[in-house]
């Protein structure tokens, strides 16, 4: 994924102000004989404790996902997802000739519990030279202007690696209840006004249905009643633009209301490279990433791929990308449904004599997944029927 120049920018502003701030308040004063390039403790301190906290409160706004961001979680590697399902009605006894009934009768609900463990590691890596350093040292400024640089660069790949995970969590779901004619809901390609009302009005009575405890809604298959203000609508944004499209030429209507909270994205993952563009049996034709988990580049520019996984020989060949979910348009899910678990966000710096440089490495830990006791529905386009050979 891209990151705009907008995007960088906007969190740079935002954090220049805040690291400003802080230091007035603090009346921090650097002394310019304290300054040492090799071994800045000062910049160290700075980077390791504010840039931690201003990567949690500030945030670069690139990962609207975000909400599934529930908790730290320094120890474990796994999520629990616990349910208790609600007690049953018992009929009332009538008592008669002297019967009696038991007090002490236990009745244990039923508990199911839920274990999610896909943990990923990454670090990312921002380098200052020594120059821009010293020279962020004569003023607060300059100083302030340093910090949000360098922590621009660690937040935006960090929100981007999490939002690319969170779509690979979708993606999983999308596949884990393709066949489940209540979790997966046909509905019509957007063509014109009839097809945009006909996707909001399955959209709007799935979500009224929601209101009622069922157990329809999750893949679990726990009794459930969960209010519209707990729904989030993750809607591709080009399904969005051509709906409003659609309705707007015909009724003039205002930008759309589904009663529950729209979020965009570009794709639900589960986007993988083949040697064909035959979405038909892509399987067939997979390829793969060098076995070092890098792309090299060839010659012309071009990335290299290998035919087997784990493989180090380079294959050249044409590359294409395919999107098995390209059919999906929506999904409506409850706010607790994804989940990502912090387990560790630790900075350091690395000084490099031979190179007169400083990397700074943000790394980061967690647990990503979905919670099956969570309403979650698919709205997608069926597939084209597979023609029968006479």
């Amino acid at each position: 994924m891209a990151l705009t120049p907008d995007a960088q920018a906007n969190f740079y502003s935002r954090a220049s102000e805040v690291i400003l701030e802080a230091m007035r308040e603090g009346d921090l004063v650097i002394e310019g004989s304290a300054f040492n390039a090799s071994h800045n403790e000062y910049f160290a301190a700075l980077i390791n404790k504010v840039g931690l906290t201003l990567l949690k409160d500030v945030g670069a706004g690139l990962n609207p996902l975000a909400f599934a961001r529930r908790t730290d979680m320094p120890l474990g590697a796994y999520i629990e997802s616990i349910f208790v399902d609600m007690a049953d009605p018992q009929d009332f006894p009538i008592l008669a000739n002297g019967g009696t009934v038991d007090p002490f009768l236990i009745k244990k609900p039923l508990v199911k519990a839920y274990y999610l463990p896909n943990k990923t590691y990454k670090q990312f890596m921002v380098t200052n030279h020594v120059t821009r350093v010293r020279s962020a040292f004569t003023s607060s400024q300059k100083l302030a202007e340093l910090l949000a640089s360098t922590l621009s660069g660690l937040e935006t790949g960090a929100e981007t690696f999490d939002f690319e995970q969170m779509k690979e969590v979708l993606a999983r779901y999308i596949g884990d209840v393709a066949a489940d004619t209540s979790l997966t809901q046909n509905v019509t390609e957007i063509t014109d006004d009839l097809s945009a009302i006909s996707f909001i009005s399955a959209v709007k009575t799935t979500a009224k249905d929601m209101l009622y405890v069922n157990s329809k809604y999750n893949f679990g298959g726990v009794r459930r009643a969960v209010p519209n203000s707990r729904l989030k609508l993750l809607i591709r944004a080009d399904v969005r633009a051509n709906i409003e499209i659609n309705l707007s030429r015909v009724y003039n209507l205002a930008p759309l209301n589904f009663e529950v909270d729209l979020i965009e994205i570009n794709n639900w993952g589960g986007i993988f490279a083949a040697k064909t563009a035959d979405a038909a049996a892509p399987d067939l034709y997979p390829i793969f990433e060098p076995a070092d988990g890098s792309h090299r580049r060839n010659a012309d520019g071009s990335f290299q791929w290998t035919e087997t996984e784990g493989s180090t020989t380079a294959y050249n060949g044409d590359v294409f990308y395919i999107d098995p979910y390209e059919n999906v348009l929506a999904m409506l899910v409850e706010d607790d449904f994804l989940v990502l678990a912090e387990q560790e966000r630790e900075m350091d710096n690395v000084w490099n004599p031979r190179g007169r440089y400083t990397n700074t490495i943000l790394t980061q830990t967690g647990v990503y997944g979905y919670i099956p006791f969570s309403n979650a529905v698919v709205f997608r386009v069926p597939p084209a029927p597979v023609p029968v050979e006479p």
